[in-house]
């Protein structure tokens, strides 16, 4: 989904602006965000078809994950007070940690993150399936 001729200037450009909105964005923006990251992130029309399926049924947590896709090491958190955080792992190993309205949110918002910092970073992030060596518990 996520090529080297998708790292210039402007891909940056969108990203930050999609990284605002998801930060600005309350839960009755959330589908209108994922719809939208479900394009930004170049998924294929049969994958997009699934994130409306999976929007029309309430399950916005499972299409932010999509989105975000598999190989992405990550980490959700709901506080007691409904705030809500997601990390994600770039391919360096350092942590985006975002808040959002709601879950699906805070995902993206750390994806749109942790993406930004891959391509400042390296061309291409090159994701293992399995944790490397410096994965770590916190």
């Amino acid at each position: 989904m996520f090529t080297e001729a998708m790292n210039g200037p402007a891909r940056q450009a969108q990203l930050r602006g999609f990284l605002r909105a998801c930060l600005a964005s309350t839960c009755g923006e959330e589908a209108a965000r994922l719809q939208e990251a479900a394009v930004l992130m170049g998924m294929s029309a049969e994958d997009r078809s699934v994130v409306d399926a999976m929007l029309a049924c309430g399950a916005t947590e499972s299409a932010a994950l999509l989105v975000m896709g598999r190989g992405r090491p990550f980490l959700l958190s709901q506080g007691g007070t409904g705030t809500c955080l997601a990390s994600a792992v770039c391919a360096d190993g350092e942590e985006k940690t975002a808040e959002g309205a709601t879950l699906a949110l805070a995902i993206l918002a750390a994806h749109a993150s942790a993406l930004l910092a891959d391509i400042e970073g390296s061309p291409v992030a090159a994701w293992r399936s399995a944790p490397g060596p410096h994965a770590r518990m916190h």
